[in-house]
């Protein structure tokens, strides 16, 4: 049996965040480069200098918008998260057939929830933590240092093996 104690903390949900907002990197930059193509056409081809300048900054500050946005949304959602005024605590238990998931917090009582693997679409193994998906951009986040039984390697192991290719591990740096 493999068991991973996690503190839900403000700092492992703004990493998972952030985690999750970098996959989406590639639309301000998709939308600058439409909108400078948009600018340069309305100024060279139709004369509106002044509608394409304009066209061109707005798209070369959509990046900025994006990153200063994201990041502002991201830790205010965080801030006032119900979730974690209690501070919630997860313990993780893998055994060959499920997962158990024992919640408890200084507001809720202790609940226990059992998940068969096929409950989970991804995993992710980060440095600091594991990602189980329960959605497309929903996640259990683990403490990857919270081991209280088992082995990192062993629960690369059995996420390997019940997840196959849908579980993603670290890559080691050369």
């Amino acid at each position: 049996m493999i068991e991973v104690r996690t503190e839900l903390t403000e700092a492992r949900m703004l990493a998972f965040n952030k985690s999750q907002a970098v996959k989406l990197i590639w639309v301000p930059f998709l939308l600058t480069a439409l909108m400078a193509t948009l600018g340069i056409v309305y100024t060279v081809k139709m004369g509106e200098l002044a509608y394409g300048i304009s066209m061109i900054v707005f798209g070369l500050l959509m990046p900025v918008l994006f990153f200063f946005l994201t990041d502002r949304l991201m830790k205010k959602s965080i801030k006032n998260s119900p979730v974690l005024s209690g501070h919630p605590v997860q313990i993780f238990r893998f055994a060959d057939e499920k997962v158990t998931l024992s919640e408890s917090s200084n507001v809720v009582a202790t609940s226990d929830t059992e998940f068969a693997y096929t409950a989970f679409i991804r995993a992710e193994e980060k440095k600091t933590a594991y990602y189980l998906f329960i959605g497309k951009a929903q996640a259990y986040i683990l403490d990857a240092d919270g081991f209280t039984s088992g082995t990192r390697a062993e629960l690369n192991d059995l996420l390997s093996q019940k997840l196959a290719n849908r579980f993603k591990p670290l890559q080691k740096s050369k």
